[in-house]
């Protein structure tokens, strides 16, 4: 009885090994946004001192806030995908992605300095993403998904970052990963700059401090010619035959 189990289990990865091995991979939409968009960041308030705050970010298509530059891999099996409903959007609705609009709803428990402490905890949270065609004004048919990830601000690089896992819709279960800029131009960003620097926390416990008393409520950050955003199916491996990168 143990041998027929063991021969059961050894069956049973045996085909789930297959079936990752050959299922598509690659790059499943990517985007490289025009530059010099501008988009602020909400926070709940982050001062000198550590504190949970609640992170949101959206973004709206219509109103010129969102981000363009989308291709759809025409290598995904999309069709089929479709026929197998393991999705809703055909090929040829994929043709048309350009644009995506964002929303997140996360916490940390952190600082406005965006190097942390060693008290300090990474933002996370979950977000939504729509895709749009070249206009803007309609919605891709199918295309819209949820994610966890977790976002992060790295003033060394002047940039923001996004990673997650995409949980629902087109792309389920790939990797999603957004890159963009601080806008440095923006006089909104000047405190957390400020707080980076070190210019303005002397001392994060005394509440008289000129940097405890506005916490960072804002922060705007903007796509430049480093920013990108892409769904990454399977492996990603250039050296993997089934990998379709784009």
């Amino acid at each position: 009885m143990k041998s027929i189990r063991v021969l059961a289990a050894a069956g049973l990865v045996a085909a789930f090994g297959a079936s990752e091995a050959f299922a598509w991979s690659g790059d499943l939409i990517k985007c490289n946004p025009t530059p010099g968009n501008s988009i602020i960041v909400s926070f709940g308030g982050l001062s000198c001192k550590e504190a949970k705050v609640k992170i949101g970010i959206k973004t709206d298509v219509a109103a010129g806030q969102g981000f363009d530059g989308c291709v759809a891999n025409p290598a995904a099996p999309w069709d089929a995908w479709v026929s197998g409903k393991w999705g809703k959007t055909s090929a040829a609705d994929a043709a048309t992605i350009e644009q995506f609009s964002i929303s997140l709803k996360g916490q940390t428990f952190g600082s406005c300095n965006f190097g942390g402490s060693d008290v300090s905890s990474g933002a996370s949270g979950s977000g939504a993403i729509t895709f749009f065609d070249s206009t803007g004004a309609v919605k891709v048919k199918g295309a819209s998904l949820k994610f966890f990830g977790k976002v992060a601000g790295d003033v060394a690089t002047y940039s923001a970052t996004a990673s997650g896992l995409v949980t629902k819709g087109i792309g389920l279960g790939g990797d999603l990963a957004l890159t963009i800029g601080l806008d440095l131009a923006n006089p909104i960003n000047t405190p957390v700059l400020a707080c980076n620097a070190g210019g303005t926390c002397n001392d994060p416990n005394d509440p008289a401090d000129p940097g405890n008393l506005n916490p960072v409520t804002q922060l705007a950050v903007i796509t430049n010619a480093s920013s990108e955003f892409i769904i990454t199916l399977g492996s990603d491996d250039p050296n993997d035959p089934n990998d379709k990168a784009t």
